[in-house]
C-alpha cells in the first residue's frame, strides 16, 4: 500500500525533503534543533499524518458519492467516481476525477449532475489545499515569498511562516498569551476553579498550542482539524462561559505576539503578516462559536486594549503568575531557567505587569533580551529551512508527537462541583448525573446572556443541609435559591475569601445583589450550582 501512497503529490513532496543527501543540510537542521528550537521531525511521523488526511479525503467524499448512487440514471458515472476514490488503493485520483469530470461537462443531462460534480469539484480544491499547506510547512516561506497573497485568504500560510521565522520568540510570548487571562479575576477564578490550569499547568500548555496548531496547520476541513475543533468546542461546551471572555481570551493570541515583537522582536512583523496572523485567530474563533468578532483589525484591538486596561493590580493574579510560571519552567534545563524568566518578565506587556504589581524591567535586561533575541533570529534567517509541523513536534508530554483525541481532559473539572443528589432522598437522579459532565449540560456555546444559561435538574437541598457546609472546606451559599458551592475559589474570589465564608450555609441574596456582580460573573457562578434550596430559610422571620 507504502508503494501506491508514493504517487500522491503531496506524499512525494514528502519524500523528496527526505532523500535530500545534502550532508551540509543534515548538520545545519541538527543546529537548528539544538540551538533555534525546532525539534526533530521524523519524516516517518510526517508520512502518517499526510497519509491519514488522504485516507479521509477519499472516504469522505466516496461516501458522498455513495449517497447518490440511488439514482440510477447516473449509475455509471458514480461507478466511476467509487472506484477512482477507493480507500484501499487510497492516493487521491487527481487525474481521475479531473477526467471524469470532463466527462460529466460533455454529458447531455449534465444539469442533473451537479451534486456529483459539486461533491468531485470540493475534493479537489480540498486536495488541492493539503498539497498547499504541507508544501508550506515542509519549507516555510521567507516574507519576500508570501508578496502577493491576500491577508483572509492565505491566513494559514501567513500564520504558519510567522510561527517559523518568530520560533524562537514564541517559546516566550506563547507562555505570556497563556497566562494573560490572569489579569482577569474572573477568568483566573475559573481556570484555577476546573483544577487543570493550576495543577497539569505544562500539559494544558502543550495541549492547547497543539489542539490551535492542528487547526491552524491542516485546516478546518482536515481531519486533524475538524478533530481539534470538536475538543475545543467539547471540552468548552461543558461550562456556560461567557462570551465576552472567550473574545478577549482569543484576542490575546492576536496581540500579545504584536506587543512582544515591538518591544523585542528580531525585526518587525511586516504588514501582511499582522493582518494574516489576527484573520487566522479570527477565522479560528467563529469555528469556536464566539460571538462579536469582526475582520476589522482596528476595531478589535480598540475593544481588546480598553478591556485589558481594566484590570487592577491583584496579589491573587501575582501569586497566579509565579505558580504558574515555576510550574512552566519545570521541564526546562535548570541553567536555562532564569534566563527564560528574564525574558518573560521583560516581555510582559504594561497591563499584565501592572495587574501583577511588578515594576518596569532594568533597561540593561530589557536590551540583552533584545540582543539575544535578535541574535537567534538573525541566524535562524541565514540557515536553510527547516519542516516546521508543531503540531507533529515531540515534547515532554508526548515524546512521540501527540493524537488530537489525547489532548485536553474528557471530563468536567475534577475539583468542580457535582449536583448533590445524596440530599435529596426524594430524588431519581437522571441517568446523565453518573456521565463525565455529572449532569450538566454538554455542547454548549458562549454564552451571551443570562437567559441563555439552560436550566438544570437539580436536587433540592434542604437548608439543615445547607447549613452544615460553613467551612473552608466546604462552603455552600444560596444565590436566589440555587445553592452554589464555593469551595474551589474561596482562594481566587475578587472580593476575598471573608465575604463567601460570612456567608457560608447561609442566604446571601440579598448581599450578592448589593454588590452588583456583573453579568459575566452571573454566567461563571451557574457552573456552581449543586441544587435548588428546600423550603423557606429557617433564619428568615416568619409573619402569621
Amino acid at each position: 500500500m507504502d508503494g501506491m501512497f508514493i504517487a500522491d503529490p503531496i506524499v512525494a513532496l514528502v519524500q523528496q525533503h527526505a532523500d535530500d543527501p545534502r550532508e551540509l543540510r543534515r548538520q545545519l537542521e541538527a543546529l537548528l534543533g539544538a540551538a533555534l528550537l525546532v525539534p526533530e521531525l521524523p519524516t516517518e511521523r510526517i508520512l502518517a499524518a499526510v497519509k491519514e488526511e488522504l485516507v479521509h479525503l477519499c472516504e469522505e467524499a466516496r461516501g458522498r458519492v455513495a449517497r447518490l448512487a440511488r439514482r440510477e440514471a447516473h449509475r455509471g458515472f458514480i461507478v466511476r467516481a467509487l472506484a477512482a476514490l477507493d480507500p484501499g488503493t487510497c492516493v487521491y485520483p487527481r487525474a481521475e476525477v479531473e477526467a471524469l469530470l470532463l466527462a460529466l461537462d460533455a454529458a447531455p443531462e449534465r444539469s442533473d449532475l451537479g451534486e456529483l460534480r459539486a461533491v468531485l469539484i470540493d475534493a479537489g480544491e480540498r486536495h488541492r489545499e493539503l498539497e498547499r499547506r504541507v508544501a508550506a510547512m515542509l519549507r516555510p516561506p521567507e516574507p519576500d515569498e508570501l508578496a502577493g497573497l491576500d491577508p483572509q485568504r492565505d491566513s494559514a500560510i501567513i500564520h504558519l511562516a510567522v510561527t517559523y521565522h518568530f520560533r524562537s520568540e514564541r517559546v516566550f510570548f506563547g507562555a505570556l498569551e497563556e497566562m494573560r487571562p490572569l489579569i482577569a479575576p474572573q477568568a483566573n477564578l475559573f481556570f484555577f476553579s476546573t483544577g487543570e490550569f493550576g495543577l497539569r499547568t505544562y500539559k494544558r500548555f502543550i495541549d492547547t498550542v497543539l489542539l490551535f496548531d492542528n487547526i491552524h496547520q491542516w485546516g478546518p476541513e482536515s481531519r486533524r482539524g475538524r478533530a481539534a475543533v470538536a475538543r475545543i468546542n467539547q471540552i468548552h461546551g461543558r461550562y456556560s462561559l461567557p462570551n465576552d471572555a472567550f473574545k478577549w481570551v482569543l484576542l490575546n493570541l492576536v496581540f500579545v505576539p504584536e506587543l512582544w515583537n515591538a518591544r523585542l522582536g528580531w525585526r518587525p512583523f511586516t504588514e501582511l503578516e499582522r493582518l494574516g496572523w489576527f484573520h487566522e485567530h479570527i477565522r479560528v474563533g467563529r469555528l469556536m462559536r464566539i460571538q462579536g468578532l469582526t475582520d476589522d483589525i482596528d476595531e478589535m484591538r480598540r475593544w481588546w486594549h480598553a478591556a485589558s486596561a481594566a484590570a487592577k493590580p491583584s496579589e491573587i493574579t501575582r501569586a497566579s503568575f509565579e505558580k504558574l510560571t515555576a510550574q512552566l519552567m519545570e521541564p526546562l534545563p535548570e541553567p536555562l531557567r532564569p534566563h527564560w524568566l528574564t525574558a518573560l518578565m521583560v516581555g510582559m506587556d504594561d497591563d499584565f505587569r501592572r495587574a501583577c504589581g511588578y515594576p518596569d524591567p532594568p533597561p540593561a535586561s530589557l536590551q540583552l533580551v533584545r540582543e539575544t533575541l535578535g541574535a537567534i533570529g538573525r541566524l535562524g534567517a541565514l540557515l536553510p529551512r527547516a519542516p516546521w509541523i508543531r503540531s507533529l513536534h515531540s515534547s515532554p508530554v508526548y515524546p512521540h508527537g501527540a493524537r488530537v483525541d489525547e489532548l485536553g481532559v474528557y471530563r468536567r473539572g475534577y475539583t468542580m462541583p457535582r449536583p448533590a443528589w445524596s440530599h435529596d432522598p426524594a430524588a431519581t437522579p437522571p441517568p446523565e448525573a453518573h456521565g463525565k459532565n455529572h449532569g450538566y449540560p454538554e455542547g454548549l456555546p458562549p454564552t451571551q446572556h443570562l437567559d441563555e444559561i439552560p436550566e438544570l435538574p437539580l436536587p433540592a437541598i434542604p437548608w439543615s443541609e445547607v447549613a452544615r457546609h460553613n467551612s473552608p472546606e466546604s462552603a455552600w451559599i444560596v444565590v436566589r435559591g440555587d445553592v452554589i458551592d464555593v469551595s474551589a475559589f474561596l482562594a481566587m474570589h475578587p472580593g476575598g475569601r471573608k465575604p463567601l465564608l460570612q456567608f457560608a450555609g447561609k442566604d446571601a441574596t440579598r448581599a450578592f445583589e448589593r454588590v452588583g456582580h456583573s453579568e459575566a460573573a452571573q454566567i461563571l457562578m451557574s457552573n456552581f450550582r449543586v441544587g435548588r434550596v428546600a423550603g423557606p430559610d429557617p433564619a428568615e422571620p416568619t409573619h402569621d
